[in-house]
């Protein structure tokens, strides 16, 4: 989607197509000073992601004033940039090891959409895996972490996520 814009429509949901319309894709730069105030403010430690050591080099964020300049600073042999992306979106979103380490095992599908095939399908193999439609917090550890996610990228990009995220699946 990113590498062909025009076809972007074909692909994703109106909803997020006209969001698309509207504010474009999403804008790392805008993260950048909540990403500071996290890292600045809380215990690296904890963190999904951070193993020892690493959290002394993430801790330079003050000098840098842009996200790109930033994550090219703790490029390493040992830190991609990918590597670098994931353990910063763990620390915007607060991820700790805990709430990893004490995630519902057991299986589920979240369903976003579904043609008739797949409602019929659902039906089949509703008895043997928890189907959720729409999500509420309480539920689930893994939507509550989801929800806690929407609500943030909710505040930074003004986007209302949430709204979207509770509306139910799509039947095409």
């Amino acid at each position: 989607i990113r590498l062909n814009q025009m076809d972007i429509e074909k692909y994703v949901p109106k909803y997020t197509y006209d969001l698309y319309k509207e504010k474009g894709f999403i804008d790392n730069n805008k993260i950048f000073s909540y990403l500071k105030l996290n890292i600045i403010n809380n215990d690296l430690n904890d963190i999904f992601l951070i193993n020892e050591g690493f959290e002394n080099n993430i801790k330079n964020i003050y000098k840098y004033d842009s996200y790109k300049k930033y994550l090219e600073s703790l490029n390493t042999k040992r830190y991609s940039i990918t590597k670098i992306q994931r353990i910063m979106l763990m620390i915007l979103f607060n991820i700790k090891k805990d709430d990893v380490n004490n995630l519902d095992d057991s299986s589920y599908l979240r369903i976003l959409g579904y043609s008739s095939n797949g409602g019929k399908y659902l039906n089949i193999i509703k008895h043997d895996v928890k189907i959720y439609t729409n999500i509420k917090e309480g539920i689930n550890n893994i939507l509550d972490i989801e929800m806690r996610i929407s609500k943030i990228l909710d505040t930074i990009y003004n986007i209302n996520l949430l709204k979207y995220e509770q509306m139910g699946p799509i039947k095409k």
